[in-house]
């Protein structure tokens, strides 16, 4: 019901926040009164979450109660890859990168 496709909400830009020797996706949205970075499991692309069902609808109700950072860890998505493998204490940082930029 409060995630339903008919919602008008327009789809946030894409930006790049510069993390190591990499770029890391996000968009930002919503203008509640506190701030929430998402970060999805181990598969994400924030454009394509878009083009499913419901996440518009998802997506404002959200914006309503948060200022919402939504965001593609580094290897996933619009974010860079990594070149071979990267060390843990890389994945265990939220959105694999330093959020305070964003």
């Amino acid at each position: 019901w409060w995630c339903q496709d008919w919602v008008v909400f327009e789809v946030p830009p894409v930006r790049w926040v510069s993390s190591d020797d990499a770029s890391v996706a996000y968009q930002r949205f919503g203008d509640g009164p506190v701030d929430l970075l998402v970060v999805h499991g181990v598969v994400s692309h924030i454009e394509a979450y878009f083009e499913l069902p419901g996440f518009k609808g998802f997506a404002d109700r959200l914006g309503q109660i948060a200022r919402v950072v939504h965001v593609d860890k580094r290897g996933s998505g619009l974010s860079d890859r990594f070149a071979g493998y990267p060390p843990i204490e890389t994945l265990k940082r939220p959105g694999n990168g330093d959020c305070s930029t964003l």
